[in-house]
């Protein structure tokens, strides 16, 4: 275990530099593990490289280690392949461990064990830079070959990073995690909980009293898995820390601009309690929002609410949206594929990119409200998701207390040849 501790330390001292700035280079794409013989190969996107100075073998007489390292545009990441005795809540002991001794500050945000698999989501800081890390540790995932990966990201890129390389990357031809579903990053960051696993805190229990160096735990972690808390006191709602920007509950929203209440189906939408701008307000034209996160797919949705004013009506809307100035706006480009006016909205679909190139379809509605205001919301899905998300939005968003009206059915834009 301590080979694998400096290992640890090494990585943690010097990830924190800038992560949140790393360029990927050219060179090559594919790393063959000594341990396993398995080929781990960065794709052909041209946005992946090895970083050759997390590159580490280590062999000893109880554990064989193999570390490696690589960056996307806002991301480090670091992979082990680790052969040898070793539990899973030993690999995690170690791990926070070595990163709270490593950065100026580390907390876990959210964490998951079982047996033989563990995860968790964390905040550090370090210089005065705020990351996320993320750890997953899978015993026996090549043969008797643990596997770990760890990811270092700012908090507004890390799942788009995440997805991309999951996308990208694979591990003897097959997805890293692939089995890792990247709305867990979402809820985590959204500062929810997932569930422990398959193996109950019983059996946890036991096979943690079973190895070698218990002598050495935090009687306060076995005592956690028997009670289930260390902290009797009632937890105040999250909501509550958002009272000032308009948060009123965990599925209603009040602008404190204009008095608009926006109103969501909690087990359908959440607000993204750790996303630092999922409030945001702007002067010039004076408007608020909120941003909503979809539980099923992390879909998100933005919502901004203003007065109409004498000069904004449906058509000056549409052809705002149809300027070269508003297309300039969107890096990736803006293309409308389909509009619609009603007596209370205008919409569009427009197809954009995500900060990897890869297409998106972006449905923006603008309701106007009998009272003079407008809610605007913006859709972002990737292809495949729209009619799904349109339809959890359409069913269950509602402005003061009403159901919110979109100018087209999720009939209507199922049958939209553009998904």
């Amino acid at each position: 275990m301590c080979r694998l501790v400096m290992v640890l330390v090494l990585i943690c001292v010097a990830l924190p530099e800038a992560p949140a700035l790393a360029q990927p280079s050219t060179g090559a794409s594919r790393y063959v593990s000594k341990i396993t013989g398995d080929a781990v190969d960065l794709g052909d996107s041209g946005s992946i490289a090895f970083a050759p100075e997390y590159e580490e073998l280590i062999e000893s007489e109880v554990h064989r280690e193999e570390y490696l390292g690589f960056t996307t545009w806002w991301s480090v990441y670091v992979i082990g392949f680790i052969e040898g005795p070793i539990t899973v809540f030993d690999l995690r002991q170690a791990t926070t461990a070595t990163m709270r001794q490593g950065f100026d500050s580390f907390e876990i945000l959210t964490e998951s064990q079982t047996a033989d698999h563990s995860w968790f989501l964390a905040s550090l800081e370090s210089d005065g830079t705020n990351l996320r890390v993320y750890y997953e540790h899978q015993l026996n995932a090549f043969g008797d070959v643990g596997f770990v990966f760890i990811q270092y990201s700012d908090e507004a890129n890390m799942v788009n990073d995440f997805s991309f390389v999951q996308e990208e990357v694979t591990v003897n031809e097959s997805p890293i995690l692939e089995h890792t579903n990247p709305q867990r990053l979402v809820t985590a960051l959204a500062g929810q909980s997932e569930t422990v696993g398959n193996d109950s805190d019983a059996s946890l229990l036991e096979t943690m009293l079973q190895t070698e160096s218990n002598e050495n735990r935090d009687a306060d972690v076995l005592s956690t898995l028997i009670s289930g808390s260390q902290n009797d006191e009632p937890e105040a709602p999250p909501y509550e820390e958002w009272q000032d920007e308009g948060l009123v509950s965990e599925s209603e929203w009040v602008s404190p601009l204009y008095g608009t209440s926006i109103g969501w189906n909690p087990a359908v939408w959440q607000f993204p309690y750790e996303y630092p701008h999922a409030y945001r307000t702007y002067d010039d034209p004076p408007y608020d929002g909120i941003s909503l996160v979809s539980v099923a797919d992390g879909v998100w949705v933005d919502f901004n609410v203003h007065n109409t004013g004498s000069y904004l009506t449906r058509q000056s809307y549409l052809d705002w949206w149809l300027t070269a100035e508003y297309a300039s706006d969107y890096t990736g480009g803006f293309e409308i594929l389909d509009s619609k006016l009603t007596d209370s909205t205008v919409a569009v679909v427009a197809q954009v990119s995500d900060r990897q190139g890869r297409p998106m379809l972006l449905v923006m509605t603008a309701s106007f409200l009998p009272d003079g205001k407008v809610v605007q919301s913006q859709l972002y899905v990737y292809p495949g998701q729209l009619a799904p998300a349109y339809g959890q939005l359409v069913s269950s968003i509602t402005v003061n207390g009403s159901p919110l009206e979109f100018a087209w059915s999720t009939q209507e834009l199922e049958a939209m040849p553009i998904d």
